[in-house]
């Protein structure tokens, strides 16, 4: 499988960064009254310009 270049759709920046939403920035369930099944949320952007290219809930199979 060939690695695709990640352009900026924004800026045309081709130097991607990755990080993550520092806590207490979780994914939570909608209804949830007590927060127990949490994800921390994993970020792709932009070193440029700053533009979130993605954004992805790093423990899915939590829900």
């Amino acid at each position: 499988m060939e690695d695709k270049k990640i352009i900026c759709p924004v800026c045309g920046h081709d130097v991607i960064k990755s990080g993550r939403l520092n806590p207490p920035a979780y994914v939570v369930e909608m209804n949830s009254i007590v927060n127990l099944k949490r994800s921390e949320v994993h970020v792709t952007f932009c070193a440029k310009c700053g533009e979130i290219i993605s954004m992805k809930v790093a423990e899915p199979y939590k829900f």
